[in-house]
């Protein structure tokens, strides 16, 4: 297993996630190499393990022994540019009825380990994700400029995350764009994670800002 630490190994033994079957391959089927949902496993691994690019990602599948290879239906070598080529690609159709599925099949777990809370707590909070000064970003307006005058393209999330759960699963996440606010998010967000996950839980926590529109009507 290489350097990874205990924790990054109970990570890896659930590598092979119950993909949705809308989830497909937009790869050419001609000269393909690698099983796609292993690819796809790969990078969910590799980022549940902390690992935060293509070629760290690439880097795990030297690291994982046979056993989670065998899982993730993949040989032991993985370039980085034939994930990155994959993601560029991939479109975001099934990836949140697979994140459903699976948080679904956790919290269903007795033996998924709580904190000693009286009602199950959802705790939502913006998150960002990516921000770049290199240029503009197709889907994505530039936010103020840096000190340095240039301009910036920032893209980021608003999360559910079950905080009662030891684990503290995300449930899902509505993107947020840079002049975009996290009230029209929330709006959207909630409303899904309490028909998916609406039995877990009993209070929902929030840091957004209390200014402007109620979150919901």
């Amino acid at each position: 297993m290489g350097g990874l630490r205990g924790q990054q190994r109970r990570l890896l033994r659930q590598a092979r996630l119950p993909w949705d079957e809308r989830v497909t391959d937009p790869r050419d089927p001609r000269g393909t190499r690698h099983e796609h949902l292993g690819l796809l496993g790969l990078v969910v691994a590799a980022f549940a393990v902390g690992k935060k690019g293509t070629k760290q990602a690439a880097q795990l599948a030297e690291d994982v022994g046979a056993r989670t290879r065998k899982r993730l239906e993949l040989p032991r070598s993985v370039d980085g540019s034939t994930l990155w080529r994959l993601l560029e690609k991939q479109q975001p159709d099934g990836l949140r009825e697979t994140l459903r599925a699976h948080t679904v099949q956790v919290l269903e777990d007795p033996n998924t380990p709580r904190l000693a809370f009286p009602l199950g707590v959802v705790s939502v909070d913006g998150k960002s994700l990516w921000t770049t000064r290199q240029g503009e970003v197709k889907g994505l307006e530039a936010v103020a400029n840096d000190e340095e005058g240039r301009e910036l393209w920032r893209l980021g999330a608003l999360r559910a995350v079950l905080t009662s759960a030891l684990a503290a699963p995300c449930l899902d996440l509505e993107f947020i764009g840079a002049k975009e606010g996290e009230s029209p998010a929330f709006r959207q967000l909630l409303p899904r994670v309490v028909e998916a996950h609406g039995e877990h839980f009993g209070v929902v926590t929030s840091a957004l800002s209390r200014n402007g529109p109620p979150l919901l009507s």
